[in-house]
Protein backbone atom coordinates (compact mmCIF):
# COMPACT_ATOMS: atom_id res chain seq x y z
CA UNK A 1 0.00 0.00 0.00
CA UNK A 2 1.35 3.42 -1.12
CA UNK A 3 1.74 5.75 2.22
CA UNK A 4 0.69 9.25 1.64
CA UNK A 5 2.33 11.47 3.82
CA UNK A 6 1.21 15.48 4.04
CA UNK A 7 4.74 16.48 5.12
CA UNK A 8 5.73 17.56 1.71
CA UNK A 9 2.87 19.28 0.94
CA UNK A 10 3.23 21.22 4.31
CA UNK A 11 6.51 22.24 3.76
CA UNK A 12 5.85 23.20 0.00
CA UNK A 13 2.41 25.36 1.42
CA UNK A 14 5.81 26.87 4.43
CA UNK A 15 7.65 28.06 1.86
CA UNK A 16 5.15 29.55 -0.54
CA UNK A 17 3.52 31.76 2.43
CA UNK A 18 7.13 32.92 3.45
CA UNK A 19 7.66 33.91 -0.37
CA UNK A 20 4.50 35.92 0.27
CA UNK A 21 4.72 37.51 3.23
CA UNK A 22 8.97 38.55 2.14
CA UNK A 23 7.11 40.02 -1.24
CA UNK A 24 6.68 43.59 -1.85
CA UNK A 25 3.44 42.87 -3.42
CA UNK A 26 1.97 41.38 0.21
CA UNK A 27 -0.11 44.45 0.47
CA UNK A 28 -2.99 43.58 2.75
CA UNK A 29 -0.99 40.51 4.04
CA UNK A 30 1.89 42.78 5.49
CA UNK A 31 -0.79 45.20 7.25
CA UNK A 32 -1.38 41.52 9.24
CA UNK A 33 1.39 41.61 10.76
CA UNK A 34 1.35 39.67 14.71
CA UNK A 35 0.98 42.53 17.01
CA UNK A 36 3.18 41.83 19.80
CA UNK A 37 1.96 44.02 22.12
CA UNK A 38 -1.29 44.08 23.98
CA UNK A 39 -4.70 46.16 24.04
CA UNK A 40 -6.37 48.52 26.35
CA UNK A 41 -9.17 46.59 27.31
CA UNK A 42 -10.81 49.97 28.25
CA UNK A 43 -9.80 51.92 24.92
CA UNK A 44 -11.32 49.19 22.85
CA UNK A 45 -14.65 49.00 25.03
CA UNK A 46 -14.84 53.09 24.61
CA UNK A 47 -15.73 52.98 21.18
CA UNK A 48 -17.23 49.03 20.32
CA UNK A 49 -20.28 46.48 22.20
CA UNK A 50 -19.84 43.63 24.03
CA UNK A 51 -20.06 41.10 20.78
CA UNK A 52 -17.28 42.44 18.90
CA UNK A 53 -15.01 42.27 22.37
CA UNK A 54 -16.10 38.94 22.64
CA UNK A 55 -14.87 37.86 18.40
CA UNK A 56 -11.85 40.03 19.46
CA UNK A 57 -10.80 37.83 22.26
CA UNK A 58 -12.04 34.45 20.46
CA UNK A 59 -10.16 35.34 17.31
CA UNK A 60 -7.15 36.58 19.81
CA UNK A 61 -7.54 35.52 23.19
CA UNK A 62 -4.84 37.24 25.02
CA UNK A 63 -5.06 40.48 23.30
CA UNK A 64 -7.20 42.58 25.43
CA UNK A 65 -5.87 43.56 29.00
CA UNK A 66 -7.27 45.03 31.93
CA UNK A 67 -4.45 46.92 33.05
CA UNK A 68 -1.95 48.53 31.05
CA UNK A 69 -1.38 47.84 27.42
CA UNK A 70 -1.73 50.50 24.65
CA UNK A 71 -4.70 52.66 23.59
CA UNK A 72 -6.32 51.43 20.38
CA UNK A 73 -5.95 54.73 18.21
CA UNK A 74 -1.98 54.64 19.25
CA UNK A 75 -1.78 51.38 18.37
CA UNK A 76 -3.66 52.27 14.58
CA UNK A 77 -1.15 55.06 14.02
CA UNK A 78 1.96 52.58 14.84
CA UNK A 79 1.28 50.31 12.38
CA UNK A 80 0.03 52.44 9.74
CA UNK A 81 -3.82 51.85 9.68
CA UNK A 82 -6.42 54.86 8.75
CA UNK A 83 -8.43 54.33 11.34
CA UNK A 84 -9.22 52.16 14.87
CA UNK A 85 -12.10 50.54 12.50
CA UNK A 86 -9.55 49.29 10.22
CA UNK A 87 -7.64 47.63 13.17
CA UNK A 88 -10.68 46.19 14.66
CA UNK A 89 -11.91 44.66 11.25
CA UNK A 90 -8.17 43.33 11.26
CA UNK A 91 -8.52 41.78 14.48
CA UNK A 92 -12.19 40.43 13.67
CA UNK A 93 -10.97 38.78 10.25
CA UNK A 94 -7.83 37.34 11.65
CA UNK A 95 -7.69 33.45 10.92
CA UNK A 96 -5.33 31.81 13.48
CA UNK A 97 -1.67 30.28 12.11
CA UNK A 98 -2.90 26.72 12.25
CA UNK A 99 -6.12 27.04 10.73
CA UNK A 100 -4.83 29.29 8.25
CA UNK A 101 -1.96 26.23 7.41
CA UNK A 102 -4.55 23.72 7.02
CA UNK A 103 -6.72 25.48 4.54
CA UNK A 104 -3.07 26.44 2.40
CA UNK A 105 -2.03 22.43 2.48
CA UNK A 106 -6.12 21.70 1.01
CA UNK A 107 -5.44 23.98 -1.18
CA UNK A 108 -2.35 22.43 -2.38
CA UNK A 109 -3.82 19.12 -2.43
CA UNK A 110 -6.44 20.58 -4.75
CA UNK A 111 -4.24 22.28 -7.65
CA UNK A 112 -1.54 19.10 -6.40
CA UNK A 113 -3.20 15.36 -6.83
CA UNK A 114 -1.52 13.25 -5.03
CA UNK A 115 -0.95 9.06 -6.32
CA UNK A 116 -4.36 7.30 -5.41
CA UNK A 117 -4.10 5.35 -2.17
CA UNK A 118 -4.78 1.61 -4.46
CA UNK A 119 -1.00 1.70 -5.68
CA UNK A 120 -0.25 -2.01 -5.06
CA UNK A 121 3.35 -1.28 -5.88
CA UNK A 122 3.92 -3.00 -9.37
CA UNK A 123 5.03 -1.11 -12.22
CA UNK A 124 3.12 -0.82 -14.95
CA UNK A 125 6.01 -1.57 -17.74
Amino acid sequence: MYGLSLAPARQKVNEQSHDRERSPQAGEGSRQRRVRRRVNYHSVAADYDRDTIKDINRNLPNLLVKNGGVALDELADEYGFESTCDLIDMFLAYTPKRIRLEQLVAQFLEENPQPSGDYDGDVPF
